[in-house]
């Protein structure tokens, strides 16, 4: 009796997979085949076709016994696809000949009915691929987007240079969907290519899987095709010439799958100008010249929000909304991690897997559903890399996530900028780094977890603590210098970091130091907190104390509440009661600029008593100028001005003009709230004289304001416009949004006391100055300038929305 081909391929099957020692799910997630379909091949209900068999052969080892099994079963079950096509005929040397050649070709994976989304990318394929006839639509749904979550109609596809099919490499970082996506489009043009689709993955990034060599991926094509294994060329370079030859007049497309390198993809590219071929990869393949390039990021929150609760299947209510958004988020809009919660979310409560993806340093971890794992595919990318790569990615897991540049990099790696550089651009085309901006790089929420998760383990012992030390080096030499351009002549402390090395940041001028302690604010606040958890005190006070003047200037009141709060703990850990009364102080100037008065003249009194403590006079003096201030603020204009006359007689004495001329502009305010006019405008004129002198732009913009008010509040119309004017020039001219909306407010107010024909004027002008107090989170000054227009009975101009103020420009006559 002859033994059934179909149970005896699924007994070989069954019995190639146990010695293996794999699951049937995890061999059917390396041949992209749900589990369910192989157990029916195991079970001898039906039988694989041979491109499948193929596969199946080389990841078990099988050395062809179970391709070797399949024309049996066939021939016994099944119609022979070669002589439906063909007729049965082969050529002389009983080889398949040029006609069997041109059978369809298939081996296009299942497409997931989860699909969702990526209608710009897959527009942006098929453009570029030719249409199906009329009536063609391939498997994937229609190509005009007829249909939700179909993609928009292409453009035409543009000319193809004879001799070159068009080749289009798809590249994102592990687990962004670039293979569903290759796939749907594959579907979708399908039909246009009169023979067939061939599907092959490299396995560049397989788990426990060595990167398919091209010689073997040649085999595969070239025996779909028709090419017999006794014709198979044994050199790569000549099976190569071979496919090349076999495909110059064939209409096929090829989507090659999970490649590793450029050298793995270049000799399996077909040579026939109506072939296509759609590439995947991890990294960005850039010594493919002749391809279109295209990046595959995150998935938008609205089609990640769609992905999770088409898999979890959990109703779109308010109840559930909430918990689906924040887990998503938690996952990145990575897709394959949607999947995976959206799979537990399954067999859990959504509550319960939010509280467990909260935690950054478990997330990656969590994020397994046990046939599915982020930390699996990101091993596998980080596997791939030279080792100087993986001490980087390991490296950058000490930094703050925030965007770092190659400066960054080399102070934590001790090497050139140079040579950082080409590892961060390595990561990068890994795809393990983000590019922020055109020099500077950032991780996906997810790899950032993952990085700062394993960092210490990844690096000798010795590593981490030297390599933070070194970055903090860094950015305290970096913050320092910065701090001198934007608040010239500021008292200095003798630097935790040492003097000035080769490779440290350079500033051309006030704009760019300015510009990159804003950009880079996030990431120098995380430090300050890095130096306190790792005892590096002296380093995290310092940093504070460089951030407070871009702090002062931009109004960023999170990152001085906290950089301070740090550097409180810190001075105090390290016995320095001057660096305390310094760090207390300014903590207490945050928030008094913003009228906590209570908290404000707590800490001040604590910083008082640790200057005396400390025995230092000017942090003493400098305590009591901030308290000063806070009196004043509470109405006890004497007592406000009888300590600042004390502050004003020890800066005046000890050579400090930067600080005298801050303690005479702050004396002038106090002065004109006690009614002592004339000494308000001399301290005023002397302490404006030496800001312009010294180059002090933001408090010139300051005494300026101060200047218009109080002509303003004296009845001196035209003189407070000139200097609201100036102060408005100088505001835009050191970077102060805050200055230029209090030029603005008192610009407004002067022009509603003009009369109704500049009402228009009035309008714009305070508008102006609540947008941007509003902006700052200043809501006191924003309340205040939205009564003076409500009391003054003037139309406010609100600028459309996500529009800020009209520029200077536009000011209406």
């Amino acid at each position: 009796m002859v033994e059934d081909p179909a149970a005896l391929f699924g007994a070989s099957l069954k019995r190639l997979r146990a010695r293996r020692g794999l699951s049937q799910r995890q061999l059917g997630k390396a041949v992209h085949l749900d589990h369910s379909v192989l157990s029916r091949y195991e079970n001898g209900v039906r039988v694989p076709d041979p491109d499948l068999a193929e596969r199946l052969d080389t990841l078990l080892d099988a050395e062809g016994a179970l391709l070797a099994l399949v024309p049996a079963a066939a021939a016994a079950d099944l119609p022979d696809p070669a002589a439906e096509s063909t007729g049965g005929r082969t050529g002389a040397d009983g080889h398949a000949s040029a006609d069997a050649v041109r059978r369809r070709a298939s081996g296009l994976p299942s497409l997931s009915r989860h699909f969702l989304g990526r209608d710009t990318e897959t527009a942006v394929l098929l453009a570029a691929l030719p249409a199906p006839p009329a009536g063609g639509t391939g498997d994937g749904g229609t190509r005009d987007g007829a249909g939700a979550g179909q993609p928009p109609a292409p453009s035409a596809a543009g000319p193809v240079v004879p001799g070159d099919p068009v080749v289009l490499a798809v590249h994102g970082m592990a687990g962004s969907g670039k293979t569903a996506l290759v796939v749907r489009t594959a579907r979708l043009v399908r039909d246009a290519f009169a023979d067939g689709c061939l599907f092959v993955d490299l396995n560049g990034h397989t788990a426990d899987t060595e990167p398919m060599p091209p010689a073997e991926a040649l085999g595969r094509l070239l025996r779909r095709l028709g090419v017999s294994a006794a014709q198979l060329p044994a050199e790569t370079g000549e099976r190569s010439a071979l496919f090349r030859a076999v495909t110059e007049e064939l209409a096929l497309l090829l989507v090659l799958d999970n490649a590793r390198s450029t050298r793995q993809i270049l000799p399996l590219l077909p040579s026939g100008p109506r072939c296509a071929v759609l590439v995947t990869s991890r990294g960005r393949l850039t010594a493919l010249d002749d391809a279109e390039h295209l990046a595959l990021g995150p998935l938008p929150p609205a089609d990640s929000l769609a992905l999770f609760r088409s898999i979890a299947r959990t109703p779109d209510t308010a109840a559930t909304r909430a918990a689906c958004e924040e887990i998503v988020r938690y996952c990145g809009h990575l897709p394959l991690a949607v999947r995976i919660a959206a799979a537990r979310a399954r067999h859990s409560s959504l509550r319960e897997l939010a509280s467990r993806l909260a935690d950054e340093y478990e997330r990656p971890a969590e994020l397994d559903d046990g046939e599915r794992s982020v930390v699996a595919v990101l091993e596998s990318s980080l596997s791939a890399l030279p080792a100087e790569q993986r001490e980087m990615f390991a490296l950058l897991g000490l930094h703050p996530d925030e965007p770092f540049d190659a400066l960054t990099a080399a102070a934590l790696a001790r090497i050139s900028p140079g040579r950082a550089r080409r590892r961060l651009e390595g990561l990068h085309d890994a795809g393990l780094l983000l590019r922020a901006t055109a020099d500077r790089y950032r991780f996906h929420d997810l790899v950032g977890a993952y990085s700062r998760t394993t960092a210490v383990s990844r690096l000798a012992a010795e590593g981490p603590a030297a390599a933070l030390r070194a970055l903090l080096d860094h950015t305290l030499r970096g913050c320092a210098e910065a701090d001198l351009l934007i608040s010239p002549h500021r008292h200095r402390f003798p630097s935790a970091a040492g003097p000035a090395r080769p490779g440290d940041r350079a500033f051309a001028d006030y704009e760019d130091a300015l510009t990159w302690l804003t950009d880079n604010l996030g990431a120098l606040t995380g430090l300050c907190g890095t130096a306190r958890r790792h005892g590096l005190d002296a380093h995290c006070w310092q940093l504070a104390y460089a951030l407070r003047g871009v702090c002062f200037l931009g109004r960023h009141w999170d990152a001085w509440d906290r950089s301070h709060a740090w550097a409180v703990e810190a001075a105090r850990a390290c016995g320095d009661r001057i660096a305390e009364a310094t760090s207390l102080g300014n903590a207490a100037l945050s928030h008094s600029t913003r009228g906590l008065l209570e908290p404000a003249e707590e800490l001040l009194d604590r910083a008082i008593t640790a200057a005396r403590a400390g025995g230092d006079p000017f942090a003493e003096t400098t305590a009591l100028a901030h308290h000063a201030w806070v009196l004043h603020q509470r109405g006890r204009h004497a007592q406000a001005v009888a300590e600042q006359h004390t502050v004003l007689a020890f800066r005046r004495g000890n050579g400090l003009p930067r600080n005298l001329a801050i303690a005479l502009r702050d004396a002038a305010v106090m002065e004109r709230a006690a009614g002592l006019g004339q000494a308000a405008e001399e301290h005023l004129a002397e302490a404006l004289a030496l800001f312009t002198a010294l180059d002090m732009r933001l408090d010139a913009a300051m005494a300026l304001n101060v200047r218009g008010e109080f002509a303003a509040r004296d009845g001196r119309a035209r003189e407070a416009a000139r200097h609201f004017v100036r102060a408005l020039e100088a505001a835009r001219d050191c970077g102060s949004a805050y200055e230029r909306a209090r030029a603005h407010h008192g610009l407004g107010l002067l022009a509603a006391a003009e009369g109704p024909d500049r009402r228009r004027r009035a309008g714009w002008h305070l508008d102006a100055a609540r947008w941007r107090f509003t902006a700052l989170r200043a809501e006191r000054e924003a309340a205040r300038v939205a009564a003076d227009a409500a009391g003054l009975g003037v139309p406010v101009l609100t600028p459309p929305s996500g529009h800020g103020p009209p520029s200077a420009a536009g000011t209406p006559a």
